[in-house]
């Protein structure tokens, strides 16, 4: 600023200079005039000289810190002449130009880290400074919806319990209330030195349906086969002590143990194969069904088996629901699910079955399912009966996924339990 004045000071004292040689040039021969001519010419040299020397590299340099300023990279100082200052000015365009390639490759990173992110089959949930989500991707978008703008505990979907139980650093795996396994991983990153956390899910129902699937099958036909092989010998053995005990009155005493373990036999042998009737599901034939006549035939027959016990089992259906599906798979699983409902609530209870063109939902007042159990419901094997065996829901559960049906067995908040099937399509199984 201070060489802008001195500057403007001397144009200044050049006009006047001027003015005074207009003023004097009536006396073109006197000594005055000369001399005023001589300084208007000797600073009009030292402006010219002033101005390229320092001024315009000034210039040029304050052009350079705007440039800086404005953060247009396009744009490069030229050369003055003045090689102090081209130095800098070289040094300058270098930095821009530095500036400039370091930018568009942030620009060309960042853009082919969206498309990776949008693209990618995991799904990505990044949350702000405050805990809310800030971005979902699209897979995000597809398994969770638009969460946007809410916190975790807001997602309406199973896995946002598993979600809001992840600890930061954490990669837990876990089956939820849909039957499907997902794998959550919750990490933080640095920005602006805040710490922002993100999700990475991955639905894993494939593969470990598959693990699974292949683990249980080798273990049912090794035990159907060694069982039912073993059982046949002993069941011919013990049918011919039956007809010599018969035959003959002095072995009379053994008829009714022999009939007591040919009994056993056959039960043991219902057992196995009702095991092995899991792995030999068939593929459903699929066909147009009428899915109101359906559940009311199931309803009918879960009234029956809740005779004596007051057991209420209401049904509200749309007139003439029809789906595309396998008939009597879907018969078996609208038993298997009636059957289960019956058994939880036990005497004085609810059931209520509900169907429209969407879904269909089971919903009973029993003790609700515990929250151990909530992660292991569809799992191989496991049930939460003193009896049971597990076959139920994991024959459920295989019969949906050949349909391709989406479904989930939860206990609300009003404490009422819910087996929901939703018809519409999802994705391979």
């Amino acid at each position: 600023m201070r060489l802008k004045w001195l500057f403007l000071t001397l144009v200044a004292l050049l006009v006047a200079l001027t003015a005074l040689l207009l003023f004097l040039s009536a006396h073109e021969g006197s000594v005055y005039f000369y001399i005023a001519e001589i300084a208007v010419v000797i600073s009009i040299l030292f402006l010219y000289f002033f101005y390229r020397s320092i001024v315009r590299p000034i210039i040029s340099l304050s052009n350079g810190v705007e440039l800086l300023r404005s953060q247009d990279l396009n744009q490069r100082l030229t050369s003055v002449g003045q090689a102090e200052a081209d130095a800098i000015a070289a040094t300058f365009n270098m930095l821009l130009a530095k500036l400039h390639d370091e930018r568009l490759r942030n620009i060309e990173q960042e853009h082919f880290l969206k498309l990776i992110i949008d693209n990618s089959p995991t799904a990505i949930v990044l949350l702000d400074g405050n805990g809310r989500v800030s971005m979902c991707n699209r897979s995000a978008l597809l398994s969770l919806g638009d969460c946007t703008g809410g916190g975790i505990a807001d997602i309406n979907h199973p896995i946002g319990r598993l979600m809001s139980e992840t600890q930061c650093g954490m990669n837990v795996t876990r089956r939820v209330t849909d039957g499907k396994v997902y794998r959550v991983i919750h990490e933080s990153f640095m920005d602006n030195g805040y710490a922002h956390h993100f999700y990475l899910i991955d639905e894993l129902t494939r593969e470990v349906a598959k693990a699974e699937r292949t683990a249980y099958e080798k273990v049912i036909r090794m035990m159907a086969h060694e069982v039912n092989n073993t059982l046949a010998g002993i069941k011919a053995t013990m049918s011919v002590i039956a007809d010599i005990a018969t035959d003959d009155s002095s072995l009379a005493d053994l008829t009714e143990p022999v009939g007591a373990c040919l009994g056993r036999i056959e039960a043991l042998s219902a057992f196995v194969n009702r095991f092995a009737a899991v792995i030999k599901l068939p593929d459903p034939v699929m066909t147009e069904i009428n899915l109101s006549q359906i559940a009311e035939s199931a309803v009918s027959f879960c009234r029956q088996s809740a005779l004596g016990r007051n057991i209420t089992v209401e049904i509200s259906s749309s007139a003439n629901v029809s789906i595309i599906a396998d008939r009597q798979l879907i018969e078996q699983v609208l038993v298997n699910i009636l059957k289960n409902a019956v058994e939880s609530v036990g005497a004085d209870g609810m059931i209520r079955v509900s169907v429209n063109e969407t879904c269909l939902t089971v919903t009973d007042n029993g003790p609700g399912i515990a929250p151990e159990n909530v992660d292991r419901l569809f799992s191989p094997f496991f049930s939460t009966k003193p009896n049971g065996h597990g076959i139920g829901l994991m024959m459920i559960a295989e019969i949906l996924k050949k349909h391709r049906f989406t479904f989930s067995l939860m206990t609300g908040n009003d404490g009422l339990t819910r087996f929901t099937i939703n018809f519409k399509y999802g994705g391979s199984q």
